[in-house]
């Protein structure tokens, strides 16, 4: 038999509750509802936090590996291996367990934008580390991410307080203090002409603000009962298509792939598969604001991993900037995980 498909709902309330009427028999199929979503933001911010590990360092490796590897070979052969294995594991659920195809139909303008934001945000994820410090990079990536997720919150001015946009700024100050380290030559990488800083500060902030719009599109599809390998097999058409095109025309993709391809893919294993689940998993469980704070903190495992690299030494501007962005970063945290205090019952008149 083939497999059924399930229909999520285009737009789910947040506390839907299955029907108790059954079906008719000879009626066709009817919609499934995904289940309500639920808020755990201590689970969140779990699984953001190892993502972010992760994330550092595989930033790191990759920062050491740009100056060797062209990026667009690199990024084609890491993603294409991501790809093949999702897809592999979503026929595998299709075939093997409860069969539940979804209808991506009814997910295609997300699915359509996530690929730009996904292409988007990864290739000038690798230029920002080919052309900065990766603590810097990864500093400027996250400083923009809370402005963005709070602008997407869903219109609601309950969560817009000001204390959120204060932490918010504090992200950009600290990532201020990163790039000014970076222009005056006070950082980890030294000797870099400050056109190559320009264009890597630029593809940070490129980069942080297309992966918060992606996280906020990851946040609505799982809403819509799309399971993690349901959407990532189908997340990297665009990222494929523009870094695979390029690094054929320009003779580096066989090269790339004789010279490094087993490096790659266990770095696309580590570095983008386990770490996309366990970052869709958060995503799921939170909130982007959760979520992009959570990131925010990820520049400090940058500065201690960078220690292993024999290019980079720890700057005092750099731990100051990181420094701060911490603190903002728990702050934030503290702030989200604070329990919302319980209207009082109204009195009887």
């Amino acid at each position: 038999m083939g497999a059924s498909v399930i229909r999520p709902t285009a737009h789910a309330p947040e506390t839907a509750e299955p029907s108790s009427t059954p079906a008719s028999p000879a009626s066709p199929a009817p919609a499934v509802s995904p289940p309500a979503t639920v808020y755990r933001p201590l689970a969140a911010l779990c699984f953001v936090a190892a993502y972010a590990v992760l994330a550092a360092a595989n930033g790191v490796t990759a920062a050491m590996l740009l100056q060797e590897i062209d990026i667009a070979a690199f990024t084609f052969v890491s993603f294409l291996c991501a790809a093949l294995m999702f897809y592999g594991v979503r026929r595998y659920r299709e075939r093997n367990g409860p069969s539940q195809v979804l209808a991506l139909g009814l997910g295609r303008r997300e699915i359509a934008a996530l690929n730009v934001t996904t292409g988007l945000s990864w290739t000038l994820m690798y230029v920002a580390y080919a052309n900065l410090e990766p603590a810097v990079a990864a500093t400027l990536m996250c400083s923009v991410g809370p402005f963005v997720a709070i602008a997407f919150e869903n219109g609601s001015s309950t969560r817009r307080t000001p204390a959120r946009w204060a932490l918010a700024a504090g992200f950009v100050a600290g990532g201020a203090v990163l790039f000014y380290g970076s222009l005056s030559g006070r950082s980890a990488v030294v000797g870099f002409e400050q056109s190559r800083i320009l264009l890597g500060a630029a593809a940070a902030l490129g980069c942080g603000y297309f992966m918060t719009v992606s996280t906020v599109y990851l946040k609505r599809l799982s809403v819509r009962g799309f399971r993690t390998d349901q959407v990532m097999a189908h997340r990297f058409y665009m990222l494929l298509a523009v870094t695979g095109g390029y690094a054929l025309s320009q003779g580096t993709l066989m090269e790339t792939v004789l010279a490094h391809g087993a490096l790659i893919v266990g770095l696309s294993v580590v570095g983008v598969v386990i770490p996309m689940v366990l970052l869709q998993r958060g995503i799921t469980l939170g909130t982007p604001f959760l979520t992009m704070v959570v990131m925010a903190g990820a520049p400090l495992v940058s500065v201690v991993l960078q220690l292993f690299d024999g290019r980079l030494a720890v700057s005092p501007i750099s731990l100051i900037g990181v420094a701060m962005t911490f603190a903002v970063s728990v702050a934030a945290i503290r702030i989200v995980l604070a329990p919302v205090p319980k209207a009082a019952p109204a009195r009887a008149t």
